[in-house]
This record gives structure tokens, C-alpha cells and sequence, in this order.
């Protein structure tokens, strides 16, 4: 799986999900998206536009991974 991708992000924060069930101190998931968030916009190596593509992904992936959890979004 590429990273960066929809994809990608939605079995990060999945992961993230599992990996709070066997800790003590469990990250929200707005942290970890947070997270992905600063990293792609303080990466030196992406270009503006690729940074831009890459926090549509993230967005995205976010909003499935809280649809799923939570139930559909009210906007």
C-alpha cells in the first residue's frame, strides 16, 4: 500500500484504534491525526501541491474512520 493514500491513512488510524486496547495511556484519534497532520505539512521533502494532496487524504481517511466508529456524520 502506497503511503500517503486514503488507504493508507484509514489502516493507520485503525492500527492506532488496536494499539489503544493494549495500552494504559491511550492516544485519541484526533491525536494521531493531528500527528500525520504535522508531519506531512513540516516535511521538507514534499511539494506544496503534493502536501495539499496528502492532507485531503488524511482528511478523508479521518472522516471514514469516524463514520465508522461513531456512525455517519451530521454535517
Amino acid at each position: 500500500m502506497k503511503t500517503g493514500t486514503t488507504a493508507y491513512y484509514n489502516d493507520s488510524f485503525k492500527e492506532s484504534i488496536m494499539t489503544n486496547y493494549s495500552m494504559n495511556n491511550a492516544m485519541p484519534l484526533a491525536v494521531t491525526y493531528t500527528n500525520f497532520e504535522a508531519d506531512i505539512k513540516n516535511s521538507p521533502t514534499l511539494q506544496q501541491d503534493e502536501k495539499e494532496v496528502l492532507l485531503q487524504n488524511l482528511q478523508k481517511s479521518y472522516d471514514q474512520t469516524r463514520d465508522e466508529i461513531f456512525g455517519e456524520s451530521e454535517d
